[in-house]
């Protein structure tokens, strides 16, 4: 059995297995607060899971069809899965940790600018 405690805010992994890893993703203003939101990811290879352990957050998902950003509020005991090319951001509130469970080789990630447009949306519904 092995037991890892994470120290420290933003992403920290805690365990790496040959093809797969799990993550802390905590408050950490510079990094997933709202005022760091600039940039969609995209993973090419690999779903990922968030699972909300505490606090609040919000998981945005730009729908490349019609341009406009889905917003998910997080729940407690709910895992939310995006499947490989979605693109996506996530904002934390102070005090708040997300489990996150991905490919162990995230390589083939790539991202872009969030548009003034998707801020405004953003801004609006927090």
């Amino acid at each position: 059995m092995k037991l890892r405690k994470v120290h420290g805010e933003g992403f920290n992994v805690l365990y790496e297995s040959e093809s797969w890893r799990i993550a802390l993703h905590s408050y950490k203003k510079e990094i997933n607060g709202i005022e760091a939101l600039s940039n969609w990811g995209c993973h090419l290879d690999s779903d990922e899971a968030f699972v909300l352990l505490d606090g609040k957050a919000k998981l945005l998902v730009l729908d490349e069809n019609d341009g406009k950003v889905q917003i998910h509020d997080l729940k407690r005991k709910e895992a939310v899965v995006l499947e490989e090319k979605e693109w996506h951001a996530i904002v934390i509130d102070p005090g708040t940790d997300v489990l996150i469970i991905e490919n162990k080789n995230m390589e083939k990630t790539i991202v872009k600018p969030i548009l003034e447009e998707h801020h405004r949306q953003i801004q609006e519904s927090l």
